[in-house]
């Protein structure tokens, strides 16, 4: 397996260095500054908070490392947003993380985001990522993959660039072939459910998620905006005339063509409705208004008085007037009202009460009119049936998974069988923390906020483990980390030879490489005495037992801040010392289970230049500081 060191910006709950770390990857720290994700984040690797680099907007420099991720925030070039891109203070975060690619020059990167960014309305913005990645002197290549082809019952489609310092990696990379399906949607929930129809068909309509042997879908969508043989409406729910059901597919067929205006979805105004069907009365529309169908819409303004306007956002919306007319379809649309944040209704309704203006055609639309919201709370019910999951989101989702089984022969029948034994009965549940973890590829203990919100947030916003590993997987395998460059760290061995009684510690980790012997809580104890430094450090029983401290002159410290080690003389025999041994009050309550320690005294030269082990500083303060940018710590034999 290889051995490369990597950084994880942006790191989330640590779905980057999860995948990293399965393929021969030692992380030497993360930057991220939501509390709830840093707290996941140390809980399930046992690190240290210290190992957080913190925001990346004030991050000036990283560890030298071979690799370097990123999932860069999304919500600049998502659907889901408001699209605002490079407008969005968060789609400026790309800067950052280019910045420091730049600075820093790993052997090799991955960087993440939404298909949003891969969209021809954001193809300026992908171009100028990939050309800035281009002048720091890398080779890269964008792929767009959907979850569901590489091991994840999960339909979750995201942008991934890989990127090279050296090209030759970057013809080397390739990845495998897509493989979807190979995990469904029933493997991940915690208990099986029997499915009486047969297993989804192979191949499916371009507009379907999942659908089964006989073409129907294995999901029920409730929704009122679209239209087709699974999907349930308001009038199918509340109890409504045939006449009142003609009404509500007259607004559904006609409301996204463009006659009726600029968005994908329009209301219709009584004159709209009466041109499409004579007969229609505005009691009729008011009646479905009333059964909470229908809702009547503000659409058309005419300014009346412009005089003595002095709130900004108030000026700027009446500055985009035509002939004194506001349509709320054009100022919702409009960019500049979304860049200023400005919500459109509440400077209409304080305008439109100061009599500045007033309502002169008012439309009809459905009221759900979010499709992600669905109807009384639900979006999709999805058959235990079904190959796939939609796309967790932070947001968590109105998306639900039956309990029961249908099965029928005919789409009528289907429906039928759906309402009866499914929703009426109330045959559905969310899906669990343990299942969600599952459908991104985590561990089903990974160890998460207890309460729905929090968890779902963590768990939506993280990357897709499986998907990771294989690219990971990939880039490792073009022998990237197997070839040294001139950017390497090398560590200068003359005079200093390390002996085969070589000891290494992470701090607050056992089991981070193969050849740590030590008990790794943390530096435990220091002291300085004039020129003599101290350092006491938590070993576990019978591990250095058959050292010989006598052939040991030198202790090595590796910094992420200095590219060469520091060595300090030993000013006597390495000795182990019992905890009574240790003055009270040295002792973080981390090591308040270990019994014995090694003992280092050492001469601390240029010790006031290393931030992170300044003696002086820490017995000034009269309190202990672990030692955060300590990587490895050598004991070092002299040269004979």
């Amino acid at each position: 397996m290889a051995s490369f060191s990597f950084i994880d910006l942006f790191a989330g709950i640590g779905g980057f260095r999860l995948a990293l770390e399965s393929v021969g990857g030692h992380c030497l720290g993360f930057s991220e500054i939501a509390p709830d994700a840093i707290n996941t984040y140390c809980a399930n690797f046992n690190e240290s908070d210290y190992y957080n680099f913190g925001d990346i907007t004030k991050i000036k420099d990283l560890p030298r490392h071979d690799f370097m991720t990123a999932g860069v925030p999304c919500q600049s070039w998502s659907i889901a947003g408001k699209n605002l891109g490079f407008d969005d203070d968060r789609g400026q975060l790309w800067n950052d993380t280019l910045y420091l690619l730049n600075k820093v020059r790993p052997k090799a990167f991955i960087f993440e985001n939404v298909k949003g960014l891969s969209d021809p309305r954001n193809q300026k913005a992908l171009d100028y990522i990939m050309e800035r990645i281009k002048l720091a002197g890398y080779h890269a290549q964008k792929f767009v993959l959907n979850a569901y082809d590489y091991g994840v019952p999960q339909t979750r489609v995201r942008i991934y660039i890989i990127g090279f310092k050296n090209e030759k990696f970057l013809k080397r990379l390739q990845l495998p072939k897509p493989f979807p399906g190979e995990v469904r949607l029933n493997d991940v929930l915690d208990s099986e459910i029997d499915m009486v129809c047969e297993d989804g068909a192979d191949t499916m309509p371009r507009w379907s998620l999942s659908c089964n042997k006989k073409g129907f879908n294995d999901y029920f969508l409730f929704n009122d905006l679209r239209n087709g043989a699974t999907t349930i409406h308001s009038w199918d729910i509340i109890n409504t005339t045939e006449r009142e059901k003609h009404i509500c597919y007259l607004l559904l067929s006609n409301r996204r063509k463009k006659d009726y205006g600029e968005l994908d979805g329009n209301p219709l105004s009584l004159k709209h409705f009466q041109a499409l069907d004579n007969t229609i009365q505005r009691e009729e529309l008011e009646a479905l208004v009333g059964k909470h169908i229908l809702k009547p819409v503000e659409y058309l303004f005419k300014i009346d008085n412009e005089e003595d306007i002095d709130d900004i956002k108030e000026q700027f919306v009446l500055s985009l007037s035509d002939d004194l007319l506001l349509n709320i379809d054009k100022l919702k649309v409009n960019r500049e009202i979304k860049k200023r944040k400005i919500d459109v209704h509440e400077v209409l309704t304080k305008l439109s009460k100061r009599k500045k203006l007033h309502c002169i055609e008012t439309r009809y639309d459905f009221k759900n009119t979010k499709i992600s919201t669905g109807l009384g709370g639900i979006n999709r019910i999805f058959l235990p049936s079904s190959k796939i999951y939609p796309t967790l989101v932070a947001s968590d989702t109105n998306d639900f998974i039956a309990t029961e089984s249908i099965d029928a022969d005919t789409i009528e029948d289907f429906r039928r069988e759906f309402m009866e034994y499914i929703y009426r009965p109330r045959n559905y549940r969310r899906i669990t923390r343990s299942e969600a973890c599952r459908i991104q590829g985590f561990p089903d203990n990974y160890i998460l906020p207890p309460t729905r919100a929090r968890w779902m947030k963590l768990i939506g916003n993280s990357v897709a483990v499986p998907v990771i590993k294989i690219l990971a997987n990939a880039v490792v395998d073009t022998g990237v980390f197997e070839e040294k460059d001139d950017t390497d760290v090398v560590v200068e061995e003359k005079p200093f030879v390390v002996p085969q009684e070589r000891i290494g510690f992470f701090p607050h980790r056992e089991d981070r490489k193969e050849d740590i012997l030590m008990y790794a809580i943390a530096p435990a104890y220091r002291k300085r005495t004039e020129s003599v430094g101290k350092l006491a450090i938590g070993v576990k029983e019978g591990i250095l037992d058959d050292i010989d401290y006598s052939a040991i002159g030198y202790i090595m410290f590796h910094y992420w801040s200095n590219v060469k080690a520091t060595p300090y003389k030993l000013t006597s025999t390495p000795r182990l010392v019992r905890k009574q041994d240790i003055p009270n009050g040295f002792l973080p309550r981390m090591a308040a289970d270990t019994e014995k320690f090694l003992l280092l005294e050492y001469t601390p030269s240029k010790l006031a230049d290393i931030g992170a082990f300044n003696i002086m500083n820490v017995q000034r303060k009269g309190k202990i500081r672990y030692l955060p940018f300590v990587t490895t710590l050598d004991m070092i034999k002299p040269n004979e």
